[in-house]
């Protein structure tokens, strides 16, 4: 058997514990008591027992599900020992020279992971954007201030370059509008009046 490193993961909901063993069925082992109703799993290798070649691995997938959103167990960014810190900078570079090298591999994996997952990233997000629903908006009201003309000129150019798509695409989905118009009329109202009121106050 060669010298391989494993990368595996235990979650539980919104959360997870990222590690690496030489020997999944042994770690799996030790692991049990405390991870005893968690789901296991291997989700990457590398081909070496070089700490300077998993340490890098295993950071990147603690940063990825990080950015998921997933609550980590982990109490460091991997590889653990004061010679396992690099500053943040060093980290981004190894992450990015990862993730170049092994492309294939990494957009496997994402899309194998968004099918296996997809009710839960589906709530997830749904449950992320009603916690940060007003900060969300925020955000989009100081983008269109600050975007407003790029993005005005950014539509009528799409519609420019693709006019029967529009038109099609209004067709297809006259009824839906005029639905939705009849559900939120009383908010819609409301909009616009916040609207005139604003340009008349400029």
């Amino acid at each position: 058997m060669g010298q391989v490193t494993y990368i595996y993961t235990y979650t539980q909901g919104n959360n997870v514990y990222i590690g690496k063993t030489k020997n999944p069925k042994s770690r799996k082992s030790k692991h049990k008591p405390r991870f005893r109703d968690w789901d296991y799993g291997i989700i990457d290798s590398v081909d070496s027992f070089s700490k300077t070649e998993w340490k890098p691995l295993e950071s990147y997938w603690i940063e990825q599900f990080r950015q998921w959103g997933y609550s980590l167990e982990n109490l460091n960014e991997g590889g653990s020992g004061p010679e396992g810190f690099r500053t943040e900078e060093e980290a981004k570079q190894i992450k990015k020279q990862w993730k170049l090298t092994n492309r294939e591999k990494w957009e496997s994996y994402v899309k194998q992971y968004n099918l296996d997952n997809k009710e839960k990233l589906v709530e997830y997000r749904k449950q992320w954007y009603l916690t940060n629903k007003e900060k969300v908006i925020e955000r989009g009201k100081q983008y269109y201030s600050g975007n407003k003309e790029k993005l005005i000129e950014h539509s009528k150019q799409r519609y420019l370059d693709n006019p029967e798509y529009h038109k099609q695409w209004y067709l297809d989905n006259k009824e839906k509008r005029k639905q939705y118009y009849l559900d939120n009329r009383e908010k819609i109202a409301e909009y616009y009046k916040q609207r005139y009121q604003l340009n008349k106050q400029k």
